[in-house]
């Protein structure tokens, strides 16, 4: 699964071929059409993904 945090981009620049059945965007928009989440509730999961990763 790619959940679309650049991890993507990343193995490209290292010559590797990242192939994903699914994406964060598809497993979202099936859950909106469920009526599972909200779109905007959507737009936040997508917002804090995009946050860098921090250790504890």
């Amino acid at each position: 699964m790619d959940r679309q945090q650049g991890a993507t981009e990343g193995l490209a620049k290292a010559d590797i071929n990242f192939y994903s059945s699914l994406t964060m965007d598809l497993i979202l928009d099936g859950m909106i059409s469920k009526n599972e989440i909200t779109v905007e509730r959507k737009h936040e999961i997508i917002e804090h993904l995009k946050k860098p990763f921090k250790k504890a």
